[in-house]
């Protein structure tokens, strides 16, 4: 993919979160110029905010919520591509903070679309939404892109309003719609992740104090996938027409779908230093017994497919985490990219 981003003009949002540090390290050495934005207070701020310099052209401190700053900065660079990653990503704090979350995830798009359609005439765009946009009746069954969408808890809901509102914006204005593409992501892990209340950040916090590790659902079915699964198929999507308009399942195959316990329990086969992992099943806040994602469309439509397995996820998360302070996370970011991305 190489030629198709090498000297384009690249803008992240949410740039500094998990994702989009390896969104913007992977563009770097695809010869982009990548600009990019995000919150102070990122999770993973402590982490990489002295490497800024080797993975952004230009990055700044700035909050979606403000469309006047926004304006400002990068109105008058023309973007070949605009990735929106920026949200309030957590569950749990979408609980503490619902109005919060819905004016990042909510009103942060709109401050997006309306940045784009004024200033942003060529752009190529993609919209990440989640993976729990649908209405789940836990029934076992994998949710395909025509299903219905339901927010059953606040991060859902906001996240469901978003695509709302990105369906409007399809409605009113076509040219924006022919060059727009909506994602739908979530369970995603690999090093470098540093947010509360994530599995697999609080699994190697509990690991390197040598604490347990207390687990809500223990049987909770999701679908696993690595950050680099999902960094291939929003590039992969973003520069292919036929995506245009339309929404796109990113989620691994079958195999790739167990319970929070089994995820956990594989952890623990990777070193002797085990996690006591305990079974808290007394949480009141809601929470999907079951879900994972149909991939078929964008299978089928030979736009992307997954390629790592769940073993190999594991194994080179497991290595980041154990290996950043030593190596450099960013060092073994692009070593993991170019193992498997990079031809």
């Amino acid at each position: 993919m190489t030629d198709y981003f090498r000297n384009k003009n690249i803008l992240i949002t949410g740039a500094n979160g998990f994702t989009g540090t390896w969104l913007s390290v992977y563009m770097t050495m695809m010869g982009a110029s990548v600009y990019g934005f995000g919150k102070e207070d990122c999770h993973t701020n402590n982490f990489y905010s002295a490497n800024n310099s080797e993975i952004f052209d230009y990055f700044d401190i700035l909050n979606i919520h403000n469309y006047s700053k926004l304006k400002e900065k990068y109105s008058k660079i023309k973007f070949d591509f605009i990735f929106h990653l920026a949200a309030q990503p957590l569950v749990l704090n979408a609980y503490i903070k619902p109005g919060n979350t819905m004016r990042t995830n909510v009103t942060g798009t709109i401050n997006l679309i309306d940045f784009i359609i004024e200033t942003q005439p060529v752009s190529k765009n993609l919209f990440v939404t989640t993976d729990k946009v649908y209405f789940n009746m836990n029934s076992g069954l994998a949710f395909s892109e025509s299903d219905m969408l339901w927010g059953n808890e606040p991060y859902a809901s906001s996240k469901v309003a978003m695509e709302a509102v990105i369906e409007g914006f399809f409605q009113s204005d076509q040219t924006f719609k022919s060059r727009s593409v909506i994602a739908r992501a979530g369970n995603i892990f690999g090093g470098g992740d540093f947010s509360e209340n994530r599995l697999i950040v609080d699994y190697f916090s509990a690991k390197n104090s040598r604490k347990q590790l207390s687990i809500r659902q223990p049987y909770a079915i999701r679908p696993w996938q690595h950050v680099i699964e999902v960094i291939d198929a929003y590039c992969k999507l973003i520069i292919n027409d036929k995506s245009n308009g339309s929404s796109y399942n990113i989620g691994p195959d079958e195999d790739n779908c167990i319970s929070v316990k089994d995820l956990l329990l594989r952890f623990n086969e990777y070193d002797s230093n085990a996690v006591e992992i305990l079974y808290d099943t007394s949480s009141k806040k809601y929470e999907s017994k079951y879900l994972s994602l149909d991939n078929k469309k964008i299978k089928n439509e030979n736009i992307w497919s997954p390629s790592i397995s769940l073993e190999q996820s594991i194994d080179i998360t497991c290595f980041w985490y154990k290996n950043y302070q030593t190596i450099g996370g960013i060092s073994i970011i692009r070593d993991q990219l170019k193992e498997f991305l990079c031809d």
